[in-house]
């Protein structure tokens, strides 16, 4: 794929400084710059070491240093968007590979693609456009909508529900039980609450790879639209998600645990079993909320609290040592004859 400079700047919504009719063959990497490539850069110290003869993306302040590349308001939605138009396309083997295993009662659109050794099970449903790549499970009576993808080794259980436009990563599980054990008496150690819930995963949500999402034990756990989850987390039982969410790796949601829309849960924070976490807030790496989270606040450490004052409080542990040894001194000073 190739684009004029004037066309691509379009395509982002930018404005074209110096030569328009630059054909950018690629996208670079900042260290890894290359001819007939243009580089997005995210900082103006990476902008300005950008060689002076290839294309960059930046914003307007950045070029008093030089007059070549493309003006955006925002580098981030730039680099998405170029990295979409360079992106490289695979051709589908649409059908089905004789491989598959497919129900006589399952359902499944024309112009899906359905790969080498997938299970599609009993009344279960896969719409049209969607892709199952190879070894994708999916039990009884569930259903994948339009143009989702589903990479090698996804399993979906029992009667669990993707919406359209969802992608899973490899390996990852929508639907196994959730953590429901009663501690007993005697040698039965402990009794296994049944899980009769299900998974609902709505339009255009994304898992990462080695995720989890369990059944709920009664009634749904429910994934908003829009929302983002990374490798290696895990959804329990009965957790709900808002609209547009981030969930960042290792994140744990205990069971019945509640965010809003555009939630951020950073890398291995956690929310405890039915906690609510406001609108627009955002839980820092490592934080633990214990307890419900307003609207647009951000909080850190555990138990987590406004992370202003967490910073605050950790400053001062940093100076307790200083202070011992100097209230040591001072004793020691007061002691003497």
């Amino acid at each position: 794929m190739e684009y004029v400079l004037s066309d691509l700047a379009s395509r982002l919504g930018g404005k074209v400084i110096g030569d328009k009719s630059y054909i950018v063959k690629s996208v670079a990497s900042p260290d890894r710059p290359e001819d007939g490539a243009v580089v997005v850069a995210m900082t103006e110290k990476v902008f300005k070491d950008v060689p002076l003869h290839l294309p960059v993306v930046g914003l307007e302040s950045w070029f008093s240093c030089r007059s070549f590349g493309i003006s955006v308001p925002d580098t981030r939605l730039a680099l998405a968007q170029t990295l979409a138009l360079f992106r490289p396309t695979v051709e589908e083997p649409w059908g089905i590979d004789p491989s598959a295993v497919v129900h006589p009662t399952a359902e499944v659109a024309e112009d899906c693609c359905i790969g080498p050794l997938c299970v599609i099970s009993k009344g279960t449903k896969v719409r049209s456009g969607s892709v199952l790549r190879a070894r994708v499970f999916l039990g009884e009576d569930a259903s994948v909508g339009e143009n989702s993808v589903l990479e090698p080794g996804v399993t979906v259980y029992d009667r669990c529900r993707i919406g359209s436009n969802v992608i899973i990563h490899g390996n990852s599980v929508i639907g196994a039980d959730g953590f429901g054990h009663i501690p007993a008496s005697g040698e039965r150690g402990t009794v296994k609450i049944p899980q009769i819930g299900s998974v609902i995963l709505e339009d255009g949500v994304e898992i990462g790879a080695c995720s989890t999402v369990d059944r709920g034990t009664i009634g749904d756990t429910v994934i908003g639209a829009g929302t983002k989850l990374d490798n290696h987390v895990q959804i329990a039982h009965n957790v709900v998600t808002g609209k547009n969410c981030l969930i960042i790796s290792q994140v744990g949601m205990a069971g019945s645990s509640v965010i809003e829309d555009r939630v951020i849960l950073a890398a291995r924070s956690g929310v405890q079993e039915h906690v609510r976490v406001g609108e627009g807030a955002t839980v820092a790496a490592c934080g633990g909320a214990t307890r419900d989270v307003p609207p647009g606040a951000v909080v850190s450490g555990f138990p987590a609290r406004d992370h202003r004052s967490e910073m605050r409080k950790e400053a001062l542990l940093r100076r307790l040592e200083d202070l011992f040894d100097r209230v040591k001194r001072l004793e020691k000073d007061r002691v003497r004859p």
